[in-house]
């Protein structure tokens, strides 16, 4: 059998199988299997990676059958995964996400278009492999390539899933801002119940760094504030939007609201005129309700107000050394994920910058900076690919009616980025996936377009020389 009959022949096999096989036969070809492989799992002390394994398989079966719901529940994980934490696994988001992408694999074996990553995003993802080699720490590098590569192949099933089905996108981003509101919630009730509006940044969870909680929720609020003007479910919208709002003041990252306002301009004003008077004013009476809680005042006003005057936490001073790190190296760089690594102190006390708090610097500080970052980890070359990634996705048109939200977001969490690391957040490859997959489904739409268009001219041709061709 040829490469090309065998292809198909494989996609189709499990399906079919699930198809052809009664279902009544497979409940009792488990019911006899099931208690034979516990037993023998038991016998041996396994029983905890057999049931693991046992619930892998039968999730991916499901994926072959239902790939949505499983995508809808990875994504549902994102916003909380912080404290879905399993021993064997690591986070429940990576168990799921591992499943979705192996039964979704499965599912279009064979058809799942690789080309909706740009060619310069395979680019990057090689050369930040290649970075291996060089590494200062190569331990290191390897942890935080690992983590690359799972996002990478994550974008590249959830981009397929996106241009081959559109109108998933909004369900997603419904699942997702649902989640992220939720989490939004705990941390506004922790403010309450604490009595510690003001006085601290707040996040959702203990041990979730309270900037990334914030990035989390922009994508949700510019979700959120389509509905609005869309008016779908408008009172919703509010409701959502007041709470991701008070969420996102109550974390105190000043990034956050600059990518929540960018993001928000970009969606309202095309959108200005006379439909847009009443989510307008529900916009501003949700403003204007949030500061009516006076610590809410006083803490936007103390976090802009220190804003120059600490250099933005200290950012000002660790992109000072991190260009020095920089210089040692511009052209590859020193090794993916070892910013940290190479931020030592011997480092900071080279950097001859004048007024550099040097006392309040701590070695090993992340870069705070996608460009710092990418710079110094991959030199000119890796952020020349970088750069040229983000900005096929940036820069292209997407199809469906979801496009501005997802645009508008993968825009403000860019903005984001220059202020805090995102590269290894799940949310960020997830809306940059969906940027991604709708801009593949556009680009596929202008191909059909381009080839009927030729075809009516070919035949238009073809008519003409048969009309004019002189007969003999």
């Amino acid at each position: 059998m040829s490469e090309r009959g065998a292809v198909p022949l494989m996609r189709s096999a499990s399906r079919g199988l699930l198809r052809v096989v009664p279902p009544a036969l497979w409940v009792v070809a488990a019911m006899l299997i099931l208690p034979l492989l516990v037993a023998a799992a038991t016998y041996r002390g396994m029983l905890e990676p057999v049931a693991l394994g046992v619930a892998g398989v039968a999730a991916i079966v499901f994926t072959l059958v239902n790939p949505r719901l499983m995508l809808y529940l990875y994504v549902g994980f994102i916003p909380l995964e912080y404290v879905l934490v399993l021993d064997e696994v690591g986070t429940a988001t990576r168990a799921i996400g591992a499943v979705f992408f192996a039964g979704y694999f499965l599912h279009r074996f064979g058809q799942v278009h690789l080309r909706t990553i740009p060619f310069v995003g395979w680019a990057f993802l090689a050369w930040a492999l290649a970075s291996f080699t060089w590494a200062i720490d190569q331990t290191v590098a390897s942890e935080q390539l690992l983590t690359l590569v799972q996002l990478f192949a994550m974008a590249v099933v959830v981009a397929d899933f996106a241009a081959e089905e559109p109108n998933v996108v909004r369900p997603v981003l419904v699942v997702y801002s649902v989640a992220t509101v939720a989490s939004a919630l705990v941390a506004v009730g922790v403010a309450a119940l604490g009595g510690g509006i003001g006085a601290d940044r707040i996040g959702a969870f203990d041990t979730q760094d309270v900037a990334q909680f914030s990035a989390l929720l922009v994508p949700a609020f510019l979700f959120l504030l389509v509905e609005l003007f869309e008016w779908r479910r408008p009172l919703l919208a509010v409701s959502g939007l007041m709470i991701v709002a008070a969420g996102m003041i109550l974390s105190g990252t000043r990034s956050a609201w600059v990518a929540a306002a960018i993001g928000a301009a970009i969606i309202i004003l095309p959108r200005i005129g006379r439909r847009a008077l009443i989510p307008l004013v529900l916009l501003g009476l949700a403003g204007v309700a949030l500061f009516t809680i006076e610590d809410l005042q006083t803490l936007v006003v103390e976090r802009l107000s220190t804003a120059l005057s600490s250099g933005g936490t200290g950012r000002i001073d660790i992109w000072s050394v991190g260009l020095n790190i920089f210089s040692s190296n511009p052209l590859i760089g020193v090794g993916f994920g070892n910013f940290p690594v190479a931020f030592t102190p011997e480092v900071i006390r080279d950097t001859n910058v004048p007024g550099l708090e040097i006392t309040v610097l701590d070695p090993g500080a992340g870069s705070h900076s996608i460009i710092i970052g990418t710079l110094t980890e991959l030199g000119v070359i890796g952020f020349a690919l970088l750069a040229s990634f983000l900005w096929a996705a940036v820069a292209s048109r997407g199809v469906g009616s979801s496009w501005s939200v997802v645009h508008a977001s993968l825009v403000a969490l860019l903005v984001q980025a220059l202020f805090l690391d995102v590269l290894n957040r799940k949310h960020v490859w997830l809306i940059l996936a969906l940027v991604l997959g709708l801009i593949w489904r556009e680009v596929r739409n202008r191909r059909v377009v381009a080839a009927g268009e030729r075809e009516v001219h070919e035949d238009f041709a073809r008519k003409v020389r048969s009309t004019w061709a002189p007969r003999t």
